[in-house]
């Protein structure tokens, strides 16, 4: 029940993940709230270019894409292949991965380097630093791993480190990571009571920072992983692991305090949920998971609930509450509505067979994915095509690693102005995996000629100069419908009638659109610094002081606070 319960949270979530406010709800879905998988389109940028990119009902993010990936380098002994994980499976989820963040793809695109190995992926880009990433990124692909060495405590922790590593550098990330895995281990225990459970947990936490490094530096590549990560962040390791231990089990020691006591707007206010700088945090984030699941004795109340909490992480969130609440009732106590309709449902259910099987010793002796040799297969660049763009609906295809796959959705999503055609294609994958590919094109490619080569309008009844403006007006609209009225977009198109086509009745009719169409409820939509890319935020290096004896684990939240 947990592949399933968050495949299904994070399917649902990223509907509302960068949902504004409740007008967003309203006039994207016509309803106050979302309680069920639908039929949507995302915002996107691509090449620059804010394009819409119409997404069936059940599409899950990059959580559970890379929940599978992970699942794929599980061995049948339930052992983790980190290495195919960062240089095959991470290159590759580039060109489909949908709503993912920035320091995880910083990472991927780093990994591309033939000289970067998963322990010394110590990236520094423009916006993004590896020891700066203490998102949920790691947390959120680590179920597989949890759940195959449930019963392996020293396994867990060396795999989840293994594998959090290759992407997270700040150790928020790290310890996200590891609480989420031993909190799906320690439910599958079936604990006599979720505050019981909570408790342990907390006890676990405490003690973190004496026991993962004694397992940790058994692994070779941890000392000299310390060693660079100590040179980056000038503060020594042991010191900023027991100040990363004693956050989340203060954040831990909070929710179970005032889990009755106090909304969850304000416990998840306390855990920094709603904060720009750490609202994707790992450790608090998955510290809110907890909240729900002691809350709610239903996973859809909980579930309905989380999504249409506005500005939080809302799909990875959902991810973590969908997965301990499968871990704690099962599959049985998931509605049929809900797991029926996320993608891919047999492919998931079949890879969380596979690791259960692993988990209690019957699993095949052969591996569930076989991956071709390092060297033997060549991943596209980010940017460039994986397969032909003019590959037609239903034509067979294959895709680097992944193996064979039928094209089952091909549509032009450009704007029609655009000398360059971007194509958006979905492969069904014969191993049971759906994937989304942006695909360029010249027109001519697609069978149309580019519109500085089309031919004229010949139409003696009206003026050439009159047609263009009409055409060019039409452009215009369907651009800025396509951006949902974004403000740069709008800005844009007005810069280049006043500068560039200097046509003062093409301004007026377009003004005068603009006025009646524009929707009345949503002032923010014209906010052009909103963002629509799903950013993991850099986390800033912890310094905490330490607890006292005796000292409060956190502020005591008033009920009458909002």
């Amino acid at each position: 029940g947990a592949f399933i319960g968050a495949s299904m949270g994070d399917a649902l979530g990223f509907i509302t993940e960068f949902i504004r406010n409740r007008d967003d709800i309203r006039r994207l879905y016509r309803t106050e709230i979302i309680e069920d998988l639908t039929d949507w389109s995302r915002p996107t940028r691509v090449k620059g270019k804010l394009i819409n990119l119409p997404l069936p009902r059940g599409t899950y993010s990059d959580d559970t894409q890379l929940t599978l990936a992970t699942a794929r380098g599980i061995a049948a002994d339930g052992t983790f292949d980190v290495v195919s994980f960062s240089k095959l499976e991470l290159p590759l989820w580039l060109h489909y991965a949908l709503g993912a963040g920035s320091g995880t793809k910083a990472a991927a695109r780093n990994l591309c380097t033939p000289t970067t190995a998963w322990h010394s992926n110590f990236y520094s880009t423009k916006y993004s630093q590896y020891v700066n990433s203490g998102g949920n990124g790691a947390a959120m692909r680590i179920l597989p791993i949890a759940l195959v060495s449930s019963k392996n405590p020293d396994r867990r922790a060396t795999d989840v480190w293994r594998n959090a590593v290759v992407t997270h550098g700040h150790l928020r990330g790290i310890m996200g990571a590891i609480l989420f895995a031993d909190a799906i281990a320690s439910l599958l225990d079936r604990p006599s009571s979720k505050f019981a459970w909570l408790d342990a947990l907390i006890d676990r936490s405490s003690s973190y920072d004496v026991a993962l490094p004694a397992v940790w530096s058994r692994v070779e590549e941890f000392h000299g992983w310390v060693s660079r990560w100590e040179a980056k962040v000038q503060q020594p390791f042991d010191q900023s692991l027991h100040i990363t231990c004693v956050e989340t089990t203060t954040q831990l020691q909070m929710v179970r305090k005032h889990i009755k006591d106090a909304s969850h707007k304000e416990i998840l206010s306390q855990l920094g949920c709603y904060a720009r700088s750490t609202k994707g945090a790992g450790n608090s984030t998955v510290a809110a998971a907890i909240l729900f699941l002691c809350r709610h004795q239903s996973i859809e109340e909980a579930l309905v609930t989380v999504v249409n909490e506005i500005g939080i992480d809302t799909d990875t969130i959902g991810y973590f509450v969908g997965a301990m609440f499968g871990a704690y009732y099962g599959q049985a106590n998931i509605p049929e509505h809900f797991a029926n309709g996320v993608r891919d449902e047999g492919y998931i259910s079949a890879t969380s067979d596979w690791c259960y099987n692993v988990y209690i010793g019957t699993a095949e002796t052969h591996n569930q994915f076989s991956y071709p040799t390092l060297g033997t297969v060549t991943i596209p660049k980010e940017g460039e095509n994986l397969i032909d763009p003019a590959s037609a609906l239903s034509a067979k295809v294959t895709i680097p690693v992944l193996g064979e796959g039928t094209i089952v959705l091909d549509e032009q999503i450009s704007d029609p102005h655009q000398n360059e055609a971007i194509i958006w294609k979905e492969i069904s994958l014969s191993l049971g995996q759906s994937i989304h590919l942006q695909l360029t094109s010249r027109w001519d490619q697609r069978g149309i000629k580019p519109r500085n080569e089309r031919e004229s309008v010949n139409n003696t009844k009206v003026d050439e100069s009159v047609m263009n403006s009409l055409l060019a007006l039409d452009q215009y609209k369907d651009r800025v419908e396509r951006s949902l009225f974004r403000g740069s977009v709008v800005l844009d198109v007005i810069r280049d009638m006043k500068f560039s086509k200097r046509d003062k009745a093409l301004y007026n009719a377009f003004s005068t659109w603009l006025w009646t169409a524009i929707p009345t409820r949503d002032d923010t939509l014209l906010n052009s610094e909103t963002t629509t890319e799903n950013v993991e935020t850099p986390v800033e290096q912890l310094e905490l002081p330490e607890m006292q004896s005796g000292e409060e684990p956190a502020p005591r939240i008033k009920t009458d606070e909002a």
